[in-house]
C-alpha cells in the first residue's frame, strides 16, 4: 500500500551570516507530532525539511526545523542539570549555560550566534526531536516587540528553494532567486497575506472532475500533506476506490492502483500547478517546482524544476 502523499510545494534552505540572533526560548523537548496519527503509521510518510545550524560560543550543533507559518526563530534550552538528549546524532536542545556568548533577553527571548553549518545542503527528516525552528514566513508573522523581522537585512530581498529527492541535497538561496533560473514559463502569483505565504486557488482538477473554486492555500513546511474541501476530498477518493485506513491514520491506495490516478491540478492565475500521482503517493520524488519568494513584492514563483529524479542526485538534466 501507499499513503496518499499530501505534500504542497515543500521547500528547503543556504546560509545566514555569523551574528548574534534574537530568539524564543522554549523548554519543550517534545518531537514534532503528525496529530491524530496511529502508531501504525509509517513515520516515513511524513516529513519536515530542516537545516544544519551552529549555535553559541563554543559551537553547539543540530537540527532546525524550517517554518513557513512563522517569522521568528526558537531554540528549546536543556535544564541546567539535564544533558541534551541525542537523537540520530543531534542534540534536542541547547546548552546556554555552556556558551559565553549568549544573552537572556527576557524570560521568553534569548539572544546568541547562529549560522549554517552547511550554506548548500538541507535534510528532510522524520518528526523527531529537534533544537528548534527557524522562521521563514512573511512580515507579518513575526512576534510584536519579541523578534525584529531578519529578511529585511538581506541585500536582495528574495529566497529560493528547491527540494531534491529522498535523503538527497536541497538547496535555499537567500538574498537571491537564481537558484531556480525562473524564465518566461514561471508562474507567478502574488500572496494574499501579510502574515502567510499564500496564494488564491480558483479551481481544481482531478482527472475528469474539475471544480471552480475561491480559496485559498497556504505553503507550510511543517507538513507533507495537502489539505482541500471535504466535498473535494470525498468525490476524489469514492471515483478512485480510495480508501480512509483508521488504523494507520491516512488514505492509502494499492501500489499498482497508482498508473490510474489522475494528477491533480490547482488552478491559479497564470497557469496550472500540477502534482503528479506519484508524488501525492510518496512514490517519487521531488516535486516538480523550484520555488522562489520575493519578499518586497510578496510574489512567488514557481518554475518548472530543472533537476529532475531521473537526473540523479542534485543533477541538472
Amino acid at each position: 500500500m501507499r499513503v496518499l502523499f499530501l505534500a504542497l510545494f515543500v521547500l528547503s534552505s543556504d546560509a545566514l551570516a555569523s551574528k548574534s540572533l534574537h530568539f524564543k526560548l522554549t523548554y519543550k523537548r517534545q518531537p514534532i507530532e503528525l496529530a491524530g496519527k496511529h502508531f501504525r503509521h509509517n513515520r516515513k510518510d511524513w516529513g519536515v525539511v530542516t537545516d544544519g545550524m551552529n549555535i553559541g560560543t563554543p559551537v553547539q550543533s543540530s537540527l532546525f526545523v524550517l517554518d513557513t507559518t512563522s517569522a521568528d526563530y526558537e531554540v528549546t534550552l536543556c535544564p541546567n542539570t539535564d544533558p541534551a538528549p541525542i537523537v540520530g546524532g543531534w542534540p534536542s536542545c541547547f546548552h546556554a549555560m555552556n556558551s559565553t556568548t549568549f544573552r537572556r533577553i527576557s524570560e521568553s527571548v534569548g539572544s546568541d550566534i547562529m549560522m549554517d553549518d552547511n550554506s548548500t545542503f538541507l535534510i528532510r527528516k522524520f518528526p523527531t526531536f529537534h533544537m528548534g525552528k527557524l522562521g521563514i514566513g512573511r512580515h507579518g508573522a513575526a512576534t510584536p516587540g519579541l523578534t525584529p523581522y531578519r529578511w529585511d537585512r538581506l541585500c536582495k530581498k528574495a529566497m529560493a528553494f528547491w527540494v531534491g529527492l529522498d535523503w538527497c541535497m536541497s538547496e535555499m538561496e537567500c538574498g537571491g532567486i537564481e537558484l531556480c533560473h525562473e524564465n518566461s514559463n514561471t508562474i507567478f502569483v502574488n500572496s494574499t497575506s501579510d502574515r502567510y505565504w499564500q496564494i488564491p486557488i480558483n479551481g481544481i482538477a482531478l482527472g475528469t472532475y474539475n471544480a471552480v473554486v475561491r480559496g485559498q492555500a497556504v505553503i507550510d513546511t511543517n507538513t507533507d500533506y495537502i489539505g482541500m474541501p471535504k466535498k473535494y476530498l470525498k468525490i476524489f477518493t469514492q471515483t478512485y476506490g480510495i480508501s480512509w485506513d483508521g488504523l494507520y491514520g491516512a488514505y492509502t491506495v494499492e501500489c499498482n492502483a497508482t498508473k490510474n490516478l489522475p494528477e491533480l491540478n490547482f488552478k491559479v492565475v497564470g497557469g496550472e500547478l500540477t502534482i503528479r500521482p506519484g508524488q501525492y503517493t510518496y512514490w517519487q520524488r521531488p516535486l516538480d517546482y523550484c520555488v522562489t519568494f520575493n519578499i518586497t513584492s510578496g510574489m512567488m514563483g514557481f518554475t518548472k524544476n530543472y533537476r529532475h529524479e531521473n537526473g540523479g542526485c542534485g543533477r541538472i538534466n
